[in-house]
């Protein structure tokens, strides 16, 4: 399967809201209230590692050359042991009664561009529709803010409407952006930019 990148840019517009939305804003704000969102912590890592294998397994869904196997358990055991040792990493996430249920995690590169990148951001299917994705993604927006970042960029396949949907509901707008390594085009996942 070939996906063609797109970027996403934050635009700053406001959003026409009719009263089923808000009606749906309104139930979503009471599951927040049971919500906490806070930075990891080492307890956490089983949950989380069960959760990023729950994420690979979904993008699995929309790109054939993701593989699920025993590689990829240990490869996530790599992955989320790393993030306790990098210094422009910070990985958040949602818990809802003592039961961690979705996570982003935010980098930052204090380089000329002074970008900030959305590596992950994952909500458990039981959990989804619930205001949780939006609260992570405006935690790890909030912390690129204050590390200093300008632009804040992160993936989604061009097949994968709910998320598309999600970004742009974020006020993320689609612009076209293409990779070339070794003077070949590859076509990836979308990179996606928010300006800040």
């Amino acid at each position: 399967m070939t996906l063609e990148g797109v970027d996403f840019i934050l635009g700053k517009s406001l959003n026409c809201r009719n009263g089923v939305e808000k009606m749906k804003e309104a139930q979503i704000e009471k599951n927040i209230e049971k919500m906490t969102i806070r930075e990891v912590i080492k307890e956490d890592l089983p949950q989380i590692k069960n959760l990023f294998l729950e994420a690979h397994k979904y993008a699995s869904g929309f790109d054939e050359e993701i593989v699920v196997n025993e590689r990829t358990t240990q490869e996530i055991e790599k992955q989320t042991d790393k993030i306790f040792k990098e210094s422009n990493g910070k990985l958040f996430v949602a818990e809802e009664k003592d039961k961690i249920v979705g996570f982003v995690y935010a980098t930052f590169s204090p380089g000329i561009l002074k970008s900030g990148w959305i590596s992950e951001i994952f909500v458990a299917e039981t959990f989804r529709q619930k205001g949780i994705g939006s609260q992570l993604i405006e935690k790890g927006i909030d912390w690129l803010k204050q590390k200093g970042a300008k632009r804040v960029e992160l993936t989604a396949y061009k097949i994968n409407h709910k998320a598309l949907s999600f970004y742009k509901k974020h006020q993320f707008k689609k612009q076209p952006a293409k990779f070339i390594r070794l003077g070949k085009e590859i076509k990836l996942p979308y990179p996606i930019t928010l300006i800040i």
